[in-house]
């Protein structure tokens, strides 16, 4: 693991990542993406994504419909 990066930090990142990816890639519900993510409640991953990200869910999508999937986290 890097120096200086905790477990917790690289799981959310990977739940994110994953999460966007299904957001895209699939018609699964946010409900469901957040079930199985792991997260208790829906809204504890709509949290996490727009902490991570720095967007919402919404935005997110409409950036896929508008062609703009290259989103990267806005934590360095």
């Amino acid at each position: 693991m890097p120096e200086g990066i905790t477990f917790r930090t690289l799981q959310t990142e990977a739940r994110i990542e994953l999460g966007k990816y299904w957001i895209k890639n699939t018609n699964m519900t946010i409900d469901e993406i957040a079930f199985s993510l792991g997260y208790n409640e829906t809204n504890s991953f709509i949290r996490a994504f727009s902490s991570y990200t720095g967007i919402s869910i919404t935005e997110f999508k409409r950036n896929i419909n508008g062609g703009s999937y290259e989103l990267q986290s806005n934590k360095n």
